[in-house]
C-alpha cells in the first residue's frame, strides 16, 4: 500500500494506526520489536517464517502501510520476501554477529 500526501492530511493521529508487517526469524527479537511498536499504537502482524509473510502480502496486498524485515546470512535471508514485496514500503534489519570477537573470547 502505497500512501500518498493526500492520504495522510486525512490521517488524524498519524503515525497512530501505521499497519506494520514485521518478518524476523527469531521470536524473542520479533516480540521485542512488536511490544515497542504497539506501544506507539502501531498495528503489528508479526511472521517468523517467510512464506506465511509472504502468502498473507500476496491475498492482502493493501493489508500493510510498512514492513520490517530481518535479512540474515542463513537460508534464503528473507530475500524472496523482499523481491515480491517490493511495492510495499520495506524497512530492512540486520543481525550483527561479531564471529571474530567470539572465537577471541
Amino acid at each position: 500500500m502505497v500512501c500518498i500526501a493526500n492520504d495522510l492530511q486525512e490521517w488524524k493521529d498519524f503515525p497512530k494506526g501505521l499497519r506494520v508487517l514485521l518478518l524476523d526469524d527469531d521470536t524473542t527479537s520479533a516480540a521485542e520489536i512488536r511490544s515497542k511498536l504497539e506501544e506507539m499504537d502501531y498495528i503489528v502482524s508479526t511472521f517468523c517464517n517467510e512464506n506465511e509473510a509472504l502468502s498473507t502480502v500476496s491475498s492482502k496486498p493493501d493489508s500493510f502501510h510498512v514492513a520490517i524485515v530481518e535479512v540474515t546470512t542463513g537460508n534464503n535471508g528473507n530475500f524472496k520476501f523482499l523481491e515480491t514485496a517490493k511495492d510495499l514500503p520495506t524497512i530492512s534489519k540486520f543481525q550483527s554477529y561479531n564471529f571474530y570477537w567470539d572465537k577471541l573470547v
